[in-house]
């Protein structure tokens, strides 16, 4: 019987040193299991989230992030690279609202580029989103916003000439709004 106990051992040690690698997820998305992990929790391609819960810490940039809550946004996703994409293509060059970036269960999405207001005023936007999945089609967002270079056509500036708002969003895979495909 100790043999068979010893036996059941080293079996079960064995088992759990193959599923380690060293290329296992540490939360960089640098990684090849990471494919595998995040594929049984975020969909795949081009999908709609819903803004569900919304936390402000910080609005000095007064972008009204509290506002956010129930929006929706389009979320694309590519498994082949990871590559996650959140929010509308805006700005000059055109990128995502909050950022892209390449993910496992964690990681970081980025946008930098020049905004405007739709008029002549114009400034320098850096958005630094954390991404963290935490289920199915769920996953959280903490969002630090820094605006900065504005041009004299923009009045007033923040103090200094640069602001920052920080914020989390939660986001839940919903149906797509009815204007998608226009």
């Amino acid at each position: 019987m100790t043999r068979f106990f010893k036996s059941l051992c080293l079996l079960s040690a064995l088992a759990l040193w193959q599923g380690c690698s060293s290329t296992s997820d540490n939360g960089d998305a640098a990684s090849g299991d990471a494919a595998a992990d995040i594929g049984v929790g975020l969909s795949r391609g081009m999908n709609y989230y819903k803004i569900t819960a919304v936390t402000v810490t910080s609005d000095v940039c007064d972008i009204g992030a509290a506002d956010f809550l129930n929006e929706v946004l389009p979320v694309n996703f590519v498994l082949a690279t990871q590559i996650l994409s959140v929010g509308n293509s805006v700005g000059d060059p055109v990128m995502p609202s909050l950022g892209s970036g390449v993910i496992g269960t964690m990681g970081t999405l980025m946008r930098e580029n020049n905004a405007s207001n739709g008029t002549a005023c114009v400034w320098h936007q850096k958005d630094v989103s954390i991404f963290n999945l935490t289920g199915a089609d769920v996953f959280t967002l903490d969002v630090t916003e820094t605006q900065s270079q504005f041009t004299s056509a923009c009045d007033p500036t923040p103090p200094g000439g640069t602001c920052t708002s920080v914020y989390k969003l939660t986001l839940s895979i919903t149906t797509p709004p009815a204007d998608a495909g226009a």
